[in-house]
């Protein structure tokens, strides 16, 4: 039962997808189609088997959510420096710095998904587009540094699709749900940038869980012992295994050790010598 409310809780709390994002100017930026199709090119390329999404996968790469949350906010804040004249935000002054970040945080906080058309500010559309095009980019580029492959699974297209779904899963990560001071996803993840803190439910539901699944492990455990562990006191006969001849295989192995370990010790020896003279 529990189980059952707890799924349902969560597909009556999950994000809205609206049917488009445009800019204030009304071009579309992506479509509800774009992120299903790029749901199937995440799946299909396995991303999640070297990055994570909302903080599950393999960690082995970047959490997608995170990193991409925090360079649309890093955009999106030069775009409002552009916007005022200046080249860069570090140019501004510390109190147009202050400015420029909350205007960042007011605009990304402020997008509501329960709407079919989306209309994203210009600031926060410029960085949606760059940071996506840099993001369908990387996945068909080789990165030796990250222990990232270009991916085969791709084509430039769907690549393209793949980052929309990467960029709206972000977006519900900052956009806060209506009439509540928290996104989506519960502010999750933790960003100063865009002022996602945890809140009272994220403490409360954590423990909460910690507390159900020690609970249920200590159950299991009473069950077992009072009812299931019956000690087996019968007699039994003890049969050794008698060891059996060796095969062709095993007799020739000591031909291998003794030709592999003076070359190791030569190897050895070698490398001493080196750091030796190094020294």
């Amino acid at each position: 039962m529990l189980l059952f409310w707890t799924t349902l809780r969560t597909y009556q709390g999950v994000p809205p997808q609206p049917q488009r994002f445009v800019s204030r100017s009304g071009d579309v930026i992506m479509t509800a189609d774009d992120i299903i199709a790029g749901k199937g090119g995440f799946q299909k390329a396995d991303l999640m088997d070297y990055g994570s999404l909302y903080g599950m996968g393999s960690y082995y790469g970047e959490d997608y959510t995170a990193s991409l949350l925090k360079n649309i906010a890093l955009s999106t804040r030069e775009n409002y420096a552009h916007d005022v004249g200046e080249r860069t935000f570090s140019h501004l002054s510390p109190e147009k710095q202050t400015v420029a970040t909350t205007h960042m945080r007011e605009d990304l906080r402020g997008i509501d998904l329960t709407q079919d058309t989306v209309a994203l500010p210009d600031a926060v559309s410029h960085a949606f587009v760059k940071i996506r095009d840099e993001t369908a980019a990387s996945f068909l580029r080789t990165d030796r540094s990250s222990g990232w492959n270009a991916t085969q699974a791709l084509t430039p297209a769907l690549a393209l699709k793949t980052a929309d779904f990467l960029m709206y899963s972000a977006l519900t990560t900052v956009a806060h749900r209506p009439g509540e001071t928290y996104s989506w996803t519960q502010n999750w993840p933790y960003e100063p940038l865009v002022g996602n803190t945890p809140t009272g439910a994220t403490f409360i539901w954590t423990w909460a869980s910690f507390g159900f699944v020690f609970l249920a492990f200590g159950v299991v455990l009473f069950i077992y012992e009072y009812w299931l562990d019956d000690a087996d006191t019968s007699l039994r006969e003890c049969i050794l295994v008698p060891a059996r001849p060796l095969t062709s295989s095993q007799r020739k192995i000591w031909k291998y050790f003794l030709l592999v370990y003076p070359l190791w010790t030569q190897r050895l020896f070698r490398s001493v010598s080196l750091d030796t003279k190094k020294d």
